[in-house]
């Protein structure tokens, strides 16, 4: 008898055990209701807020209601923050939870930029209790660009006028002219996996230079948080210019006038060899004026490759004897004008005297 109501009673008991452990394993995760710090339990109801950032940021600097906390090497910054100051959060975050350093170096030309927070916090609960929270940063790098032309000769960049620069999140950027520039490198998104940090990447779309764009759009892309020196190789060549008489040949002009594509003018003379090499052109078309051998004609000339150009060239001299030429041919038309008249006078005075000889013997008879 009393084993059966000892049997009872331990099977009342399961039963009860089992209700409560299912109403416990379904309940929601809460925070618990903690008690208010006393003189005698200054820690009582104080509870670890954790900030993590994203990508990692160590040593940035959080305030929550002026406390400052620091993050350490893993980019995570901690500190024990009261009920009431974790329901003010709750209520009013960026009133209350700041961040003190929203830009901050990270080494040599490496800076994070605050971008924001990621949701509102969740709770987390285990051993040590805590509000979670997240931060977002950009990581940003100054980037510096140097230019060469073919064979790796360095170019000036004060011979450039600007560049443009497109980024993979569609931002566009001019620097007139190209200088060292701060560039975003990583942007956090979220993806399959939840919140990841990834690496934006730069394309050139041009590099300018005397009107004309020296680089092929969009072939030469860089990332930032890879390489923060970046080598732009430009199309410019080298063009050997000399001029030719047309009409006797032979080399012929003091120099040439080169129109660049901008309508700037570079006055070049020729060589003992009677030819001047123009450095560094920029691909596109040009204008070419030879000098010192007669009237200022111009020619176009289209630069894509080094190349030779010979200008064919009027002098005065071809326009002297071209002009002598024609009044040789005047002067012979003329000769030839009269001789037909006289000649044809002539003839028509022969006829003429055939003609009144009939009359002449008929009088007389």
């Amino acid at each position: 008898m009393i084993r059966s109501k000892v049997a009872l009673f331990i099977a009342v008991v399961g039963i009860s055990a089992g209700m409560n452990l299912g109403r416990a394993v379904a309940a929601p995760t809460v925070p618990p209701p903690v008690p208010a710090p006393t003189d005698l339990h200054p820690l009582q109801g104080l509870r670890r807020l954790t900030v993590a950032t994203l990508p990692s940021v160590p040593g940035m600097q959080f305030a929550i209601d002026g406390a400052v906390f620091t993050a350490d090497a893993q980019g995570v910054a901690s500190i024990l923050v009261t009920k009431a100051q974790r329901e003010s959060m709750r209520a009013a975050r960026d009133q209350h939870l700041t961040v003190v350093t929203p830009l901050l170096a990270q080494g040599t030309g490496v800076r994070a930029r605050f971008t924001g927070w990621s949701g509102t916090g969740v709770y987390r609960s285990g051993r040590l209790p805590e509000d979670y929270q997240r931060a977002t940063f950009d990581i940003e790098y100054l980037t510096n660009f140097a230019f060469v032309a073919r064979a790796g000769r360095s170019v000036d960049t004060a011979t450039l006028t600007s560049m443009q620069l497109a980024s993979s999140l569609g931002r566009r950027i001019t620097l007139t002219p190209p200088h060292p520039v701060w560039l975003q490198g990583s942007r956090t998104t979220t993806g399959a996996l939840g919140l990841q940090s990834r690496a934006v990447s730069y394309r050139i779309d041009s590099v300018t230079t005397s009107g004309a764009n020296a680089v092929h759009r969009g072939q030469r892309q860089f990332f930032p948080s890879r390489n923060q020196d970046v080598t732009v190789a430009l199309l410019l060549f080298d063009v050997r210019i000399s001029a030719r008489d047309a009409l006797l040949g032979g080399g012929t002009g003091s120099g040439v006038t080169v129109e660049y594509p901008d309508g700037h003018l570079a006055h070049l003379r020729f060589g003992p060899n009677g030819s001047v090499t123009a450095r560094r052109l920029p691909r596109g078309s040009y204008h070419l004026t030879i000098n010192g051998s007669g009237p200022a004609l111009s020619q176009k000339l289209t630069v894509s490759k080094t190349q030779t150009a010979d200008i064919d060239t009027v002098t005065w001299i071809d326009i002297g004897l071209g002009l002598a030429l024609l009044l040789g041919i005047a002067a012979a038309l003329l000769v030839v004008r009269r001789t037909l008249r006289r000649r044809g006078i002539r003839e028509a005075g022969l006829v003429g005297d055939e003609r009144e000889e009939p009359r002449e013997l008929v009088r007389t008879q």
